[in-house]
């Protein structure tokens, strides 16, 4: 399959009931992509989004401007259906596609990894939100682009392709640590951050992190984290792990009641206890589990 080959019976044109609430949902959808985008790129998504037309991507391989109008995420998550079966040919088509730049591909990738960073954070509402947001959908749209981590890495050996060896490596080295070891470490903060969330907030609803998959993903990352006891050499650094340890450990699961983060935490808390970590990571968690570190305000953001 190739892009040309798209499918655009997905788009119900003809239904005016559809039109109408596609219509709808695009008043909800805009203001994150056009925040980064001017008009005519902000356009190119919506007519993708409306009729299922694609740009011109013979002229927009010729810039290297970012944030792209249509990458790989976008791609994905506007097109219609949520059904993995018709998402990840899709994904396959766009990935060995000599029609899209490069950076349509590595920033689409890259974009996942900000899904854990913003729904864990103080954003209150929708319209606060400076990023597309991807609602559910996220979590097929992750288990798309990441449940072959070897496939994606074959492929970027492909695409990027420009310049001295020497250059190559170097930006092929830099893509894979941006794409699958972003965190490393810190997704132990941000876990931590999205227990001390409203649980009735759709931010803490749609996080990544509720699913075991991913969870166990998040753990191949942190082969990735070479910053994480430098990091932990600074006090601030040092002070959010116990934090977010801390609430990992004492997160009160009879309170929580039967939910997915409830089922994360202990999920997480067993990962831990068995997984093979940094000994300084190891130690740290023994330390704040058995009460051996004063944690100042655990259960308060700042």
């Amino acid at each position: 399959m190739t892009l040309a080959q798209l499918d655009t019976s997905f788009w119900l044109t003809k239904d005016k009931a559809w039109v109408a609430e596609r219509k709808a949902k695009w008043q909800d959808i805009e203001p994150g992509i056009a925040l980064r985008r001017n008009k005519g790129e902000t356009n190119m998504a919506k007519a993708y989004y409306l009729r299922g037309k694609q740009p011109n991507w013979e002229k927009l391989k010729t810039s290297d401007k970012s944030p792209r109008p249509l990458d790989l995420m976008m791609f994905l998550w506007l097109h219609p259906s949520d059904d993995p079966e018709v998402l990840t040919p899709l994904f396959k088509a766009y990935m060995e596609s000599d029609q899209v730049h490069e950076e349509d591909i590595l920033l689409g990738l890259m974009f996942m990894s900000t899904e854990f960073i913003d729904h864990t954070g103080t954003t209150k509402s929708l319209h606060e939100y400076q990023f597309p947001y991807l609602g559910n959908k996220n979590i097929t749209l992750f288990r798309i682009m990441f449940a072959d981590s070897l496939y994606v890495k074959n492929r970027l050996q492909q695409v990027i392709t420009a310049g001295r060896v020497d250059v190559r490596e170097r930006k092929l080295a830099k893509a894979e640590q941006e794409i699958f070891g972003m965190l490393g470490y810190k997704h132990f903060v941000f876990f931590g951050a999205w227990l001390i969330q409203d649980s009735t907030s759709i931010f803490c609803r749609d996080c990544l992190y509720q699913y075991p998959d991913v969870l166990d993903w998040c753990m191949t990352t942190l082969k990735y984290d070479a910053e994480f006891i430098a990091r932990i050499q600074h006090p601030s650094a040092l002070a959010s792990y116990h934090k977010a340890l801390y609430r990992i450990a004492h997160f009160n699961l009879e309170q929580e009641g039967d939910t997915p983060r409830a089922n994360a935490v202990r999920y997480l808390r067993e990962l831990i206890e068995v997984g093979d970590f940094l000994p300084e990571f190891k130690q740290l968690w023994q330390q704040v589990k058995a009460g051996e570190v004063e944690v100042e305000k655990p259960w308060q953001r700042f």
